[in-house]
């Protein structure tokens, strides 16, 4: 349903539609770029609670975020739906109930009769006016809004009927000339082929990246299984010269076992960080790819332009962590490759980088063995 996905966990229904780069919305982000937005904070970034990304307010608040047309065309669908079912469907002119239908740009009903007296009114012959009837009807109000021009959020008797290639924007008539004078600024309908073959390529581009980061992952539990394996090990063997040994080895045991744990968190601590980076990279491309196919899916050009830059934004930076990723693959091979070797109360831990040596109680065991 349309309330749930335009809801946070908390019931609470969006009312806004700036989003972070990332396309996270929830209300941790909320509450963060609230407190990020006050005085003291607008100059330190914060990370998203989600993918924990970094967010910077703009100087000019948070009006000034990216706006998801995505979101903006699903409150929409809800507030129509929402007046499908009302029972005070009377004409906003004539107070009649009879062959009514909506503005959904004024947001009022209108009886036949008198829709030629508003669509006379300046500024709304354009305006999309649709039966009650068909409020209900998904797929008519998807087309609908699909065809309906967003209104610019600085001007907003105008539409945003032009492109700016050089700011990467949908922007209105006013924009055009004061705010992007000099820009080149097309039609819509010639530049979202190019944003649609922009985004293709982008998500063609992050399948490599996927599959490097999956083996990765694979890497990463494979090195961690076999370090938890020589350590299951080590500790078998302890345990039997525990009880093959004599009783001064007993405070011996537990030191070993002791000293073993802090191998393992030496080891398989590093491991984990990078399993969680992996698995933050891997949950952060999954949602952008979403977003990009839901996009590129529904037809609407608008959501295509005004989504586009932000979202070949998203796909590169994901593309740099990855490399930041990779950079670490020299670290988990020389984890994996951990050997532990157990003598009569001295165990050794070596590798490519480093070994370790355990002797605790060498001595009384050399003496015991000798007598």
């Amino acid at each position: 349903k349309i309330c749930t996905i335009i809801s946070c966990s908390a019931q609470y229904v969006w009312k806004a539609t700036e989003v972070p780069g990332c396309y996270h919305v929830s209300t941790a982000f909320v509450s963060s770029a609230w407190k990020s937005s006050r005085k003291v904070f607008k100059t330190q970034p914060f990370s998203c609670p989600t993918c924990r990304a970094a967010v910077t307010i703009p100087k000019t608040g948070l009006k000034d975020l990216p706006s998801n047309f995505l979101l903006v065309s699903l409150m929409e669908r809800l507030n129509l739906a929402d007046t499908t079912g009302s029972t005070s469907s009377v004409c906003h002119f004539c107070h009649g109930n009879k062959n009514i239908q909506r503005c959904i740009d004024c947001d009022i009903h209108v009886c036949v009769t008198c829709k030629p007296f508003h669509d006379k009114v300046p500024g709304c012959y354009d305006h999309k006016v649709i039966p009650i009837g068909k409020l209900s009807d998904e797929n008519y109000i998807k087309g609908i809004l699909a065809l309906e021009v967003p209104r610019c959020s600085e001007h907003q008797k105008e539409k945003l009927r032009f492109y700016c290639t050089t700011c990467s924007k949908l922007v209105c008539r006013d924009c055009a000339i004061v705010g992007h004078r000099g820009h080149e600024c097309l039609e819509p309908k010639t530049r979202v082929n190019i944003a649609k073959q922009n985004l293709q390529l982008a998500i063609e581009k992050s399948g490599k990246a996927v599959i490097s980061v999956q083996q990765m992952s694979a890497n990463v539990n494979a090195a961690s299984t076999s370090i938890e394996q020589e350590i299951a090990n080590s500790e078998q063997k302890v345990d039997q010269q525990y009880d093959q040994g004599i009783e001064r080895l007993k405070a011996d045991r537990n030191t070993l076992k002791v000293e073993l744990e802090e191998i393992r968190k030496e080891k398989c601590t590093p491991l984990k960080e990078i399993k969680g980076e992996v698995a933050n990279w891997t949950e952060a491309m999954e949602n952008t790819q979403v977003v990009a196919r839901k996009i590129m899916t529904a037809e609407n050009q608008w959501d295509v332009l005004g989504m586009e830059k932000d979202i070949t934004d998203a796909f590169k930076k994901l593309h740099d962590d990855e490399v930041a990723l990779n950079n670490k693959r020299l670290s988990v091979q020389e984890v994996s490759s951990t050997t532990i070797t157990f003598f009569p109360s001295v165990m050794s831990v070596s590798n490519s980088a480093s070994q370790i040596t355990l002797d605790r109680s060498s001595i009384y065991v050399s003496s015991y063995f000798s007598s």
